[in-house]
Formats: structure tokens, sequence, C-alpha cells
């Protein structure tokens, strides 16, 4: 029964999400856009930049109402008390000037590298690059966080060269009140194609997004991690592995599934995970079965920490969902599997689990919740910065993460 249901929630998922998601983005068009007058050559992964600055974001009027819809039997009050580790925040909690434009605003860039296609001829890919306010009147390192776009999504969805991004109005505001250490973010995209210009099918998104750990690893972290000053001395695999305490990825809806993925492949290059929205699909045989059976999804992600030679000291993740997300009951029936391998994922030291209250699976949630999770990172890399009076795992850096582990029922899990 358990393996039907999820079944068929897991089909409705991936394509109602994808549809909503490509939809949605191609309805989308930046205010009074213009054409640059330079001659501009556009990388796979990109469109035309428009010379206006504005917070105005591309995800912004994605539609919530159509997750009215989502895989669950009840609504947000049903689930309000389900799988919190953490103290649940609320949709819409961000400051509203914290979407704004920030007196002191970090630079966007963009860094090109080259892959091979399928066919095996060289195509060139780029990733958007936040850099802080500051940088370069510095000569510190940074940390750096992948953020990865959402299905039929785009790097532009979090940063854009063009203009002011919410989230780049967020990551400004934070830095600049002391919430969080200056980092670098960098938005890098899984497709081979442009994601502007047509709507892959989902298969091939899913293919795409399954492959991509190894070119995150081999071609992306290099070609950032070369250009700008991070803790890799060297930018071989050596030099990566050597500076994980330093990397984080995250990921929202396909993103998070991306971060899964490079959780259960390439744990040499981070030490913070932050899968958003999604569950991992990884069935550990090449499949995607894991995404209606939470118990071998769950199974699978115990055993790719040992088999790749690492501990449960040696990595923190962040999962989080919202009560009126469709991809709700996916994501937090994998949250429960995974609590159960205790002496792995274990809740207060590197595993929190938390829940937004009316969050929707829909790109203008990222906010809230990089908002409450951005100032629990790198705990172990920073120096002290006075944004917080938290020890041992560091929750004290974020914004309150006291509550222990509740079913459905609001009944504590012993």
């Amino acid at each position: 029964m358990k393996e039907t249901r999820f079944r068929a929630v897991a089909v409705f998922i991936m394509a109602f999400v994808f549809l909503l998601t490509a939809a949605s983005m191609a309805s989308e068009t930046p205010k009074d856009s213009k054409k640059e007058t330079a001659d501009i050559r556009l990388d796979p992964g990109e469109t035309e930049e428009t010379e206006d600055i504005s917070p105005e974001d591309p995800g912004d009027s994605q539609g919530e109402s159509g997750n009215s819809e989502g895989g669950s039997d009840g609504g947000s009050e049903d689930r309000e008390g389900f799988m919190l580790t953490e103290e649940s925040f609320e949709i819409g909690d961000v400051p509203e000037e914290y979407l704004e434009p920030a007196e002191h605003q970090g630079t966007i860039e963009r860094v090109r590298y080259e892959i091979e296609d399928e066919n095996g001829e060289k195509m060139t890919k780029s990733v958007i690059v936040y850099l802080p306010a500051g940088y370069k009147e510095t000569d510190r390192s940074y940390n750096v966080l992948y953020l990865i776009h959402a299905s039929g999504g785009s790097p532009r969805d979090y940063l854009d060269p063009g203009k002011v991004t919410k989230l780049q109005c967020l990551l400004d505001h934070m830095i600049e009140a002391g919430e969080i250490e200056p980092l670098i973010v960098a938005a890098p995209t899984y497709s081979k194609g442009d994601p502007f210009e047509s709507f892959l099918p989902l298969g091939i998104q899913v293919a795409e997004m399954s492959d991509f750990p190894q070119e995150l690893t081999d071609r992306i972290i290099p070609a950032v991690e070369r250009e700008f000053r991070t803790y890799a001395e060297s930018v071989d695999e050596a030099g990566i592995g050597a500076s994980r305490d330093h990397r984080a990825v995250a990921g929202f809806s396909l993103g998070g599934t991306a971060t899964w993925n490079t959780f259960i492949q390439k744990m040499y290059a981070f030490r913070w995970f932050l899968p958003i929205s999604e569950a991992s699909w990884d069935d550990g045989e090449g499949g995607i079965e894991g995404i209606w059976d939470s118990d071998l999804s769950a199974e699978v992600l115990y055993n790719a920490v040992s088999e790749q030679g690492y501990t449960a000291e040696d990595f923190v993740l962040f999962v989080a969902t919202g009560t009126e997300d469709v991809a709700f009951e996916i994501a937090t029936e994998q949250m429960k599997s995974l609590l159960e391998y205790n002496d792995m994922f274990i809740t207060g030291e590197n595993t929190s689990c938390s829940m937004m209250i009316g969050g929707t699976h829909t790109l203008s949630v990222i906010y809230t919740y990089m908002y409450h999770i951005l100032p629990a990172l790198f705990y172990y890399a920073a120096e002290p910065m006075g944004c917080g009076t938290g020890s041992g795992f560091g929750y004290g850096r974020g914004r309150g993460f006291t509550l222990p582990l509740f079913d459905l029922y609001g009944d504590a899990i012993k």
C-alpha cells in the first residue's frame, strides 16, 4: 500500500512540478528590459542581459495557488508538527527591507568553462557568481555556496549580471547586518542547453541532473575557485578535498535532488548539504526508485557515507520543506526514514530537518529558507562574528532550533 501510494505521488510530483515551473518561467519577462548594445555571445544556460538594475526577480510571480493540489492528505494545520527536529518558521517572515537593494552591494560575475556533449563536441557553459561587498578591497579567503536551480529553471532565478535579484538583496543585507560571514555564492546549471529557450523533457533533465555532481567537482569548482579567493590552495582533487569544510551545496526541487546526488557521489568536495523541497531518488542501482521508497533511499544515503570513507563527523545536512509544498509527503517520509539511522544522521549534531509553515513549491520560498539556514553554515570554518551565541553544533548562529522530533500527530518520537 505504501509503495503504491508513494509511486502515485512521485509521478504526480515529477510531472506537476515540471509543468508548473516551466509554465511560470515561460511567462516571465524582466521589466523594462533592453537589448545590450555590445555584441555578447550567449553561452548555454544564459539569456540576453538587461541593463536596468532592479530588485525584481524572475521567479517571484510563480503561482503559489498551484500547490493546492499538493501531495498530502491534509492542509498545513495537520503538518505543522510533522518531522521537525528544529523550530518551524513561516513563509514570508523575511524582513521586507531585506528583499530591497542594500547600501553595500555585492557584485555579480560570470565564469565560463568547457565540457563535452554526448557527441564528444566541446561546448561552453557558465556559472553566475556573487562576490560580497568589499571582496576587491580585501585579500582574505571566502567560503563558497553552490546553489542549484529547479526543473525548468536557470541560474538567473537566483543571480543575474543584468540586475539585482532578491536573493542578492538578501545576501547583501545579511552580510551587512553581520548575520552571516561574507561568502561567495555560485549558481551553475545542470542543463546542457539553454533552459530559457527550450524546456527539456523531464527525463532529459533527470539524466543531466544525475550526471551533474561529476561536472560540479571536475569542471565547475575548479573554474570558480581558480578565479576567486577561496580556501582551496589548489583546484585538483586533493586541494578541493582539503578545503571541503569551506564549501556547501544547496538546491531547490530538482536542484535539491542534485544536492542529494552530490552527497551520495562527491562528499570529498563538500561538508555542508542543503537539499530543499525534494527527496533523494537514488535507488543504489542507477535508477530513481528511491523517490517512492523512502526506506530504500535512506539506506542508499546511509551507505554512501561509509562507502566514500566518511563518518557522521564529516558532514552537516540541512533538510527542509514546506507544509503546502507538493513534495511535502515524499520529502518528510524520507526525513523520517533517514533519522532511523540515528548512528549516522544525528539530530542536533549533523542533521537538521526544518519546516516552513505555509511553504509552497515556488521559487519565492527560497528567500525564507536561505534566511533561516545561512546563519548556521560554516560554523566549523568561521571565526566569531558576533551574530550568535551558540556552541557545539553551532545552531546558536541560526534563528532558533529547539523542538524535538515530532510525528504527524504532534507526538514526540522516542
